[in-house]
């Protein structure tokens, strides 16, 4: 959903609650992020879907450990 300015007092209590959630919804993404992979808010995420090749991987797909 994109953000559009207020152009006058009666659009902005709308303008500002969508934003409110806007910013709700990523901190709830950053925060999820940061239980399932660890690390630190703020953090670099470019790394995410090579580290998490990488795990899926050893694995071969399957999410679970089998003993061999």
């Amino acid at each position: 959903m994109a953000y559009k300015p207020a152009n006058d007092w009666y659009q902005t209590y709308p303008a500002w609650q969508i934003r409110e959630q806007l910013l709700q919804q990523e901190q709830a993404v950053e925060a999820q992020r940061l239980r399932f992979f660890g690390g630190e808010a703020g953090e670099e995420v470019s790394l995410l879907e090579p580290m998490l090749k990488v795990v899926m991987d050893l694995f071969d797909g399957d999410i679970d450990y089998q003993d061999p």
